[in-house]
């Protein structure tokens, strides 16, 4: 097959043969991310921060998981991380998936955004039962947001909202597989930026403006 390489074409076939041999939804996702590298997803709830930007406007984090999204490279304490913040020496690499925003109303009828960050369970469980990489996510995950959608988000509003999981509607997401790009966030701290626009299939909405 011109121009495609004998690896593709393996992948072309083994997709192919799925189809007709009832190979399960799951088999076939590994397959397509495999050759495209993305996926569609929609996240897993986990919970909900709200809070507001320095105009006043309401703004919603949906913190949600996929197994679609990977782990932390290696594992890291409490201790680990609070010594190397102490030192102003963090360098791991964080992968997360920065969703597009979406408007939605509050029980009030008052309009607000909600946006979705996805991260890998294991990394949802750590940061869920810990305050200090709670607390840490949290200033990566709004860090990131800011410089993507161009927010200025008031730190001093954020308040989770005990017993509520999510807010609105949870939006699917077109993730990479194997992310491609690598943005450094303050103290050498790197954010793996997944997230891509599903109305632009290129780079640059992977990039933060």
């Amino acid at each position: 097959m011109p121009g495609i390489t004998s690896d593709a074409t393996a992948d072309l076939e083994m997709l192919a043969e799925g189809l007709f041999t009832g190979k399960s939804a799951k088999e076939l996702d590994d397959l397509n991310a495999k050759l495209t590298g993305y996926v569609n997803l929609i996240p897993e709830p986990g919970l909900c921060v709200k809070m507001k930007d320095k105009s006043g406007k309401k703004l919603f984090l949906n913190l949600c998981t996929s197994d679609r999204v990977p782990a932390l490279p290696r594992d890291i304490s409490e201790e680990e991380l609070v010594a190397a913040l102490q030192a102003d020496d963090v360098s791991f690499k964080v992968p997360m998936s920065i969703g597009e925003p979406h408007n939605e109303t509050d029980h009030a009828g008052e309009s607000c955004v909600a946006y979705e960050v996805v991260i890998n369970p294991t990394l949802f469980t750590k940061l869920d039962s810990s305050e200090i990489f709670y607390q840490f996510f949290l200033s990566l995950a709004l860090e990131g947001m800011e410089h993507k959608y161009g927010l200025a988000i008031d730190r001093n509003t954020t308040v989770i909202l005990r017993g509520k999981k999510f807010y609105g509607t949870l939006m699917e997401q077109r993730v990479r597989t194997k992310p491609k790009l690598i943005t450094e966030l303050g103290r050498s701290v790197f954010l793996l930026l997944l997230s891509v626009s599903s109305t632009d299939f290129g780079n640059q909405n992977l990039q933060f403006r």
